[in-house]
């Protein structure tokens, strides 16, 4: 019964690879990092990575800029 109680799903990502994307969410964000990734991940997932590296990010929208 301890090895049912104890499985849980593997990392999708490994760790080299967690680091790396943490250091474009510092650098991009987690929405310019989407856009940057070849591959497609869940911004969820973004998010959980960038709670794992103690990475703060701002919530909400940015203000847009006036038109001229």
């Amino acid at each position: 019964m301890s090895q049912m109680e104890n499985r849980v799903r593997p990392r999708t990502y490994k760790y080299p690879d967690r680091k790396r994307i943490a250091d474009l969410i510092r650098q991009h964000g987690a929405r310019g990092t989407r856009e940057l990734l070849a591959r497609q991940i869940c911004h969820n997932t973004l998010l959980i990575i960038a709670k794992e590296f103690n990475i703060e990010l701002k919530v909400g929208r940015r203000p847009r800029k006036k038109a001229a």
